[in-house]
Formats: structure tokens, sequence, C-alpha cells
């Protein structure tokens, strides 16, 4: 443009050889007028500065529509940039038992209300139930490898050594063993877990030991944080593993699948 601005003016020569004032490629000389000449002078240093204008912007925007050899996927210029997806908020997010990489974990919309009782029920229930699996998961691979001594019923003549392992066990165990069990998990449950406000937590301390007095509750704000969250992830997976016994020693006879 800058080019275009200087070529639309040429150099007229008059009758005595000297050089006149700069007029428009194709305007008549006779029409010339003394004060042409400074008019003419104007327009050109106008046309001059516009052209320069207008090539800058055209540079600035070929820097920065650049693209080399290593600017390619998201950066880009041809991308395609979609809103990243963000998960709706409940009101539940944060807590101890999101875990990495699913975070809140609700697929069948159970906190969707926003009721915070009924969430910290459902929390507790699960806490119960992990711990509860944690310790069926045990009572199944421990008697693999070890038996108490002695009698479970005496009256019967039936020795622990004589229950077989997993589900064979329901059968042999006399209905008073069962009912002692069942009696024991329901006073533990109604008499000395007593809530306290937070879910699975009823004044016990660390691994329930203050029941026995030998136990303390933990401290440090962030190690506590960690023990909470390892115990609901076990617990989740105990329930897993469990129910993964069960079937196999359902179909199979016995929970390794070797029976």
């Amino acid at each position: 443009m800058a080019a275009v601005g200087c070529t639309a003016f040429v150099q007229t020569a008059g009758n005595n050889g000297a050089s006149s004032a700069p007029v428009l490629r194709g305007a008549q000389q006779a029409h010339a007028v003394p004060g042409d000449a400074s008019r003419s002078s104007v327009a050109s240093i106008s046309m001059l500065s516009l052209g320069a204008a207008g090539a800058a912007l055209l540079s600035k925007r070929a820097k920065g529509s650049k693209v080399t050899a290593g600017n390619t996927g998201k950066f880009s210029p041809g991308y395609n940039t979609l809103p990243e997806w963000e998960k709706p908020k409940n009101g539940f997010e944060g807590l101890v038992g999101d875990q990495p990489p699913l975070g809140f974990w609700d697929p069948a919309g159970y906190a969707k209300d926003g009721n915070v009782e009924n969430f910290k029920r459902r929390r507790e229930v699960e806490l119960k139930h992990g711990r509860v699996a944690m310790f069926a998961t045990i009572g199944y691979i421990v008697p693999e490898y070890f038996k108490f001594d002695g009698y479970c019923a005496p009256s019967q003549d039936l020795k622990f050594a004589d229950i077989p392992n997993g589900l064979k066990a329901l059968s042999v165990v006399p209905a008073a063993g069962w009912a002692q069990i069942l009696a024991f998990a329901g006073f533990i449950e109604l008499s000395v877990n007593k809530p306290t406000g937070e879910p699975g937590n009823y004044g016990k301390g660390y691994l329930s030991l203050g029941t026995l007095g030998l136990g303390s509750s933990i401290q440090d704000p962030e190690i506590r944080v960690k023990k909470l969250a390892i115990e609901i992830s076990n617990g989740r997976l105990a329930m897993f593993a469990i129910i993964g016994m069960f079937f196999q020693d359902g179909l199979t006879g016995s929970a390794w699948g070797d029976g």
C-alpha cells in the first residue's frame, strides 16, 4: 500500500524545464493552480501513513497466525477448542471416600437430593459393611492355615478342626452357635457403638482399641484423613472380595477354586 501511495504521483515538467508540483496521474496540467502543490504534498503524506499502518497490521496478523512444526494439537490455530466437560456439583464432593480417578462416584444418584442426613446414614452403612466384609474376608483366609484347638460344641463332640471352611460351615455349626454370633453383633451395634455425629466414628479411637482402653485418637489431621481414606478403600475392596469368595465357593465348593 505504501508503494501504491508513492507511485500514484508523478512529476510533470514545465516549458522552462523546471520541476513543477506533483499532480495525480491523468490530471490535466492546465487546471493546476498555485495552491495545488501544498495540497498534493499533504495528500501524499496521508497516503504514505495509511499504507505504513496497513502493512504493519498485516505483518502482525501474519506473525500471530504462524504455524510451526511443534505448534500442533490443542495449541494449533486450527484446533476446535470446545469447553472441557465438568461434572455437576452436588455439594458432597471433597469428603473422605472420594478416590481418584472417579472422585465422588454416585452412578445411582442417591445423593442428588442433597439431603445431608441421608448421605451420612448411607456413608455409615457403607463403612459398617466394609468393616464386616474385611473381617469376613480374613475369616475365609485364616482357617485355611490355622484353626483353634478345642471344641466348638462339646455336647455334639464338634471340634473347631472339624468345621469346614466357607459356606459348608453353615450346616455344620449348631444353631446355638449362630445365635451367639448374632447376639454378640447386636450387643456391639446397640450398646457399645454410640454415634458421635461423624459417620463410622463411635469414639473408640484408632482400630476401636479404645473399647479395651488401649487405643487413642489420631491427632494429626493429615494422618487421620489418610487413615480414614485407607479404611474406606479397603472396605470397598473387601466387599467385592467376599462376594467373589461366596460365588466361587458356591460354584466350585471352595473359595479358592480347587475344591
